[in-house]
């Protein structure tokens, strides 16, 4: 899919709330919908340390086209920073 000029990835959240009828399911549906679109919003700033924001201080990191298993923020942010060239182009989109 392009949209004016920019590579788009859409990213799908299917939810299931209408089959289970369980409110404890709509609403962890709607927490994981919440983190996917604020990680998205980060994402789409194109601000490297508001993307390593997202993550918890406790997080492993293992980024697609790295090596190296990331443990700390500064590290998180770090491989973001070497990244934010090839891949802020990109915009992430959830339906």
């Amino acid at each position: 899919m392009r949209q004016l000029g920019r590579t788009t990835i859409v990213v799908v959240l299917a939810t299931a709330t209408a089959f289970t009828g369980s409110t404890a399911r709509a609403s962890a549906e709607d927490d994981v919908a919440a983190a996917m679109q604020s990680w998205a919003d980060a994402y789409n700033s194109h601000e490297p340390a508001r993307v390593a924001s997202q993550y918890r201080e406790d997080a492993v990191f293992w980024g697609t086209t790295s090596p190296t298993l990331r443990d700390s923020p500064a590290e998180i942010l770090e491989f973001i920073n070497t990244i934010k060239n090839g891949f802020f182009h990109l915009w992430i989109y959830c339906l």
